[in-house]
């Protein structure tokens, strides 16, 4: 009679497995602190882009507003060196194509959008993707924040702003997304001085 050795194929298989997974997760929490960082810089990055003027960017709590506006992740009281107050800003998601679209919205104390700008996002490249380029994103720059603004030709009770051919609903997304913030930015103006 012959032995069944399917036995020793199964737990040498199970502790390759094993020693794989803990081999994982030890690299990853010993690699945890540099991706922490390199995220912290990353959307430092991103703020001091929108806001090159700001010199800190104090974040405000959001919980009195998450129920009223939950398109919107973060915001920031934008200060000068001097610890003046320059700007509001504002990141807001509104689902696009492929998934949210997040960007950021400076709003300056004047009511008036200073920047936007389209964060990572998971639109087609080549079409979506081009949310982030200058001829378009640029539109957005010294808009009145009191007024609601659209892509769609239809909706003829808000501002009408270029959208891309071919990529209407990423468009749509940015659009959507910075409404949210200026939504938003009267509540957050009141409180913050």
């Amino acid at each position: 009679m012959s032995k069944d050795k399917g036995f020793v194929p199964a737990l040498i298989l199970t502790l390759i497995v094993l020693i794989t997974t803990g081999l994982l997760a030890l690299t990853s929490s010993l690699t945890q602190a540099a991706r922490d960082a390199q995220s912290i810089a990353l959307a430092n990055a991103n703020r001091q882009a929108v806001c090159p003027d700001a010199s800190t960017f104090d974040p405000i709590d959001l919980a009195p507003f998450a129920t009223e506006h939950p398109g919107i992740s973060e915001t920031y009281a934008v200060r000068d060196a001097n610890g003046g107050l320059i700007a509001f800003l504002y990141r807001s998601a509104s689902r696009g194509y492929a998934g949210e679209v997040p960007v950021l919205v400076a709003i300056d104390q004047n009511n008036t959008v200073i920047r936007v700008l389209p964060l990572e996002n998971d639109e087609t490249p080549g079409l979506g993707k081009k949310i982030a380029d200058d001829s378009f994103i640029r539109q957005y720059d010294n808009l009145d924040a009191t007024q609601i603004y659209t892509v769609k030709p239809n909706e003829t009770d808000k501002v009408l702003l270029d959208s891309i051919a071919g990529a209407t609903i990423s468009s749509n997304a940015v659009t959507r997304a910075v409404n949210q913030a200026t939504a938003l930015h009267p509540a957050i103006a009141a409180e913050v001085k």
